[in-house]
């Protein structure tokens, strides 16, 4: 048969070679064609309804890894407190979506976002929203001149003034490392997660107190192990977690009495952890998983302001005989209520006469808003023995006394209990003499009474540091004697 054939291409070979010759001509044409591309676009089943979707969107939002959050306003512009009091909340929330790459996250308010300007002396840059932002009539005018300035009209800001977005970027990841960023759990079963938070690294001085894990769906407790080193808390030995399953670890902590954490003071929690799964049949362990990152967290007190007032209307002075009001002003300007407030006011007493004879009478006590005018709903005037309790300890300390005792008389943030009184000047009190009168908060909680590890927060009552915003002031009042003053005497006029 292949002699047959043989014979066949040797006899016709002209042919045969034209054949060859064609056919490499056709094909070298057609190669000419082939182009290599590996564009995103071609890795994509392009026919699945997702990816329909995609592509008919993906003019606008210039990729797959990319999302677009817009904030309208119905009717008017942008320059409203209202609009940038939403998009600020609006841009921390996309900033925290699980999978965002954060440093790719542009909004109004991302520190990012910047405008630059030529001046005088060189150039001058900024953010478009400052630190010092207000969204006062000066701050809105100056954000949109910086808006103008930045180029971004048209991109992050509708051209008309009526919306700006928020635009951040999604992480990519391999699928074969198995991150999980989809909060309703990993589409694949989870071997020997291990979860490490390590407190140290928040900032603040943290110490741990309790923590319980479970299954998200049925609520039934994990079992598993638990370390704690030195503040780095490891939990491991986790069962194996299912595909779609969540295991729910709840942690807490308490704040330690130390001078690192200060009032105010900001820090975030991190929580890291790595697991094993099985890919294409090979077990791999351990591939990292996505870090979980709280928002930032504000170390939140109570911290009390005293401000003492006295007579008004006489001018600073007393006469004898006459009733006085005093004040006492506690504003709360910590971030948290402060419960049960003592109120420790000292009356004069000394060799130039005094206000410790009487009785101090309390004529009103209610806590109000900042403005010290308006009453704060569900807190209205305080009763004596029930509201609040008084006591009064005469010569030689002439101290008065006043604790709050329920929920009417705690002092939320930047409220103010304001307490009135009246008193008198001492019969020995002599004309001219400058008479001082000190007061402030000297013991408060940051809870109710039924909180059984709420703190304690006391303060010592010294000279009333007058001049200085903190839990103690002093009020002094002149003794101004005028009138007719009779005095008695007995004699004996038979011995």
């Amino acid at each position: 048969m292949s002699e047959r054939l043989e014979k066949v291409i040797f006899r016709h070979r002209l042919l045969v070679i034209a054949v060859f010759v064609l056919g490499t001509v056709v094909l070298s044409w057609f190669a000419s064609g082939l182009r290599i591309e590996a564009s995103f676009s071609k890795l994509l089943p392009l026919e699945h309804p997702y990816m329909q979707t995609f592509t008919q969107y993906r003019q606008e939002f210039g990729g797959a890894d990319r999302i677009l959050v817009a904030l309208m306003v119905k009717e008017g512009d942008i320059f409203t407190s209202e609009f940038f009091a939403d998009l600020e909340a609006m841009t921390g929330e996309v900033f925290f979506i699980p999978g965002v790459d954060r440093s790719r996250v542009f909004s109004l308010f991302t520190p990012n976002v910047r405008y630059t300007e030529v001046v005088e002396d060189g150039i001058v840059a900024g953010n478009v929203i400052p630190a010092n932002f207000t969204a006062d009539v000066e701050g809105l005018y100056t954000v949109r001149n910086n808006i103008l300035k930045a180029g971004i009209l048209g991109r992050l800001v509708a051209n008309d003034f009526t919306g700006a977005i928020v635009s951040a970027r999604l992480l990519e990841f391999d699928p074969g490392t198995g991150n999980v960023i989809n909060t309703s759990g990993s589409l694949n079963d989870l071997h020997s997660v291990t979860l490490t938070d390590d407190l140290n690294a928040t900032g603040a001085d943290l110490s741990y107190v309790s923590h319980v894990a479970y299954w998200e769906g049925s609520g039934a407790p994990v079992a598993h192990s638990f370390s704690n080193v030195g503040g780095v808390l490891t939990f491991d030995n986790f069962p194996i977690i299912p595909a779609g399953e969540q295991i729910v670890v709840e942690l807490t902590v308490v704040l330690d009495a130390s001078p690192a954490n200060a009032l105010g003071m900001q820090f975030t929690n991190t929580a890291k952890w790595n697991f094993g799964r099985l890919i294409d049949g090979v077990f791999y362990e351990p591939l990292p998983g996505e870090w979980g990152i709280t928002q930032p967290l504000t170390i939140a007190a109570p911290e009390l302001v005293v401000t003492k007032t006295g007579p008004a209307t006489l001018g600073l002075t007393m006469n004898l005989g006459q009733w006085g009001d005093f004040g006492l002003d506690v504003q709360n300007i910590g971030l948290s209520d402060a419960w049960n407030v003592t109120i420790l006011d000292r009356l004069p007493d000394g060799a130039t006469g005094g206000m410790c004879n009487a009785t101090p009478q309390v004529l009103s006590a209610q806590v109000f808003a900042a403005d010290g005018v308006t009453p704060v709903p569900g807190k209205s005037p305080l009763n004596l023995d029930t509201d609040f309790w008084l006591s009064y300890n005469g010569a030689p300390t002439c101290e008065l006394t006043l604790t709050m005792l329920t929920a009417a008389g705690a002092i939320g943030p930047n409220e103010r209990l304001i307490v009135t009184y009246q008193t008198q000047l001492d019969a020995d009190s002599q004309d001219g003499a400058t008479l001082v009168n000190v007061a402030g908060a000297t013991r408060w909680f940051n809870g109710s009474s039924s909180n059984t590890n709420r703190q304690t927060f006391t303060r010592a009552l010294t000279d009333g540091t007058v001049g200085v915003l903190d839990h103690q002031d002093a009020h002094s009042v002149t003794v101004a004697l005028y009138g007719y003053f009779f005095e008695k005497s007995v004699e004996n006029l038979t011995s």
